[in-house]
């Protein structure tokens, strides 16, 4: 620890001085969160689909993303979506006083939400939660704002809500996310690429796989992991469908994702690419848990709940799953904020001076002064 600590000090100046230069090349980062479950999908400019990796109904090449972004491993669960109602079901009850309990679109399946409570209804809270588009933009935002229990922290941020209340067509719905936002929900190109492109497939040339685990061949439901199954769905008197998010770790995609097939349908950014298009249809894409049939390559879906919702049909009852997708950090960019200061410089160190692996930047098991020229964007991380 010495040693360790004299070379910090040769660094110290250099670690001042460079923060204007910290980060490096985002499509490399190996930055403190994939301990948190987001994996790299890296190789920026990938084609997007064609010929025949794609099948009807799907018909518009698609999956092709300029940029390296990250994607959670795993579905929010319902303890994630239980700690989210918890800090906006006061906002909830304020805006909505004539309600004793919560609507599906912010409850889900699977929590019994009133003023007094948040219950959870389901055997674990490590299954998929569910929510609607709207309140998924709302969690998202929560999460941008670093989780701050303030009203506007849910109301703006990522998604701005004011938007989401349309009198007549053409209606202004939010269709991307800023570029400064630190999470999203991911677009159908992102959740695409993420599930089904493999940069190395075809001997390094790359290209799609039909199925969102590096395979042709349609993944089986029904069954356990230990008897084959593939896919987090089925229905079995002797198993509680759907099981915990992550209990398929051998079907990933090509980046490592898990249950991209089974467990929850995922909501997507898009709008729905439909003859309402102009209005707020939303897209979701992979199986339900509870889909064991319909288990088609590149599954794609548009929900209309919303557009009910916004003229005149009553509230949406539209509940899907949620995967986040959030930017890639630069390495000294600890606390994701969007710039280096001296927080950023005091937890490397702190972390450094630890033995933490977290900044073990070039993964070679030893903590070195090479860390420190990564964390300032002197080294690259190979």
């Amino acid at each position: 620890m010495g040693t360790k600590r004299i070379k910090l000090s040769v660094c110290a100046v250099s670690l001042c001085a460079g923060l204007a230069a910290a980060g490096g090349d985002p499509s490399t980062d190996q930055a403190f969160d994939n301990d948190h479950g987001y994996m790299l999908i890296g190789d920026p400019g990938n084609r997007a689909t064609e010929g025949d990796e794609i099948e009807f109904p799907l018909v518009l090449p698609i999956g092709d993303v300029e940029y390296a972004f990250r994607l959670a491993q795993l579905e929010m669960t319902v303890g994630e979506q239980a700690e989210f109602a918890r800090a906006y079901s006061p906002i909830y009850f304020k805006n909505n006083p004539e309600l004793s309990r919560a609507r599906n679109e912010f409850s889900g399946w699977s929590l019994d939400i009133s003023p007094e409570r948040v219950e959870v209804l389901v055997r674990s809270e490590n299954e998929p939660g569910t929510m609607g588009w709207e309140y998924a933009a709302r969690y998202i935002n929560w999460l941008h704002h670093g989780k701050v229990n303030k009203e506007w922290a849910f109301e703006t941020g990522v998604y701005d809500t004011s938007t989401f209340e349309c009198e007549e067509l053409p209606c202004s719905f939010p269709t991307g996310h800023p570029p400064e936002a630190r999470y999203w929900i991911p677009s159908r190109n992102e959740w695409v690429k993420a599930a089904h492109w493999d940069p190395e497939k075809d001997n390094g040339v790359g290209g799609y796989w039909k199925y969102p685990n590096r395979t042709n061949e349609a993944l089986r439901p029904g069954l356990l992991p230990e008897d084959g199954g593939q896919r987090n769905a089925g229905f079995d008197k002797d198993v509680y469908y759907p099981l915990d998010v992550g209990s398929f770790p051998d079907e990933p995609s090509p980046w490592g994702v898990l249950d991209l097939a089974g467990g929850e349908w995922e909501w997507v950014e898009n709008l729905g690419s439909t003859p309402f298009s102009t209005s707020h249809w939303r897209g979701f894409d992979g199986t339900g848990w509870g889909t064991t049939v319909y288990n088609h390559p590149f599954d794609i879906r548009v929900d209309d709940h919303d557009l009910w919702n916004r003229f005149g049909g009553g509230q949406t009852f539209g509940a899907r799953g949620v995967r986040v997708a959030r930017m890639v950090a630069k390495p000294a960019d600890i606390d994701l904020s969007g710039q280096v200061d001296w927080f950023d410089v005091s937890v490397f160190l702190d972390r450094f001076l630890s033995d933490d692996p977290s900044v073990d930047f070039r993964r070679d098991g030893v903590l070195n002064a090479d860390d420190v020229w990564v964390f300032l964007g002197l080294m690259g991380l190979e």
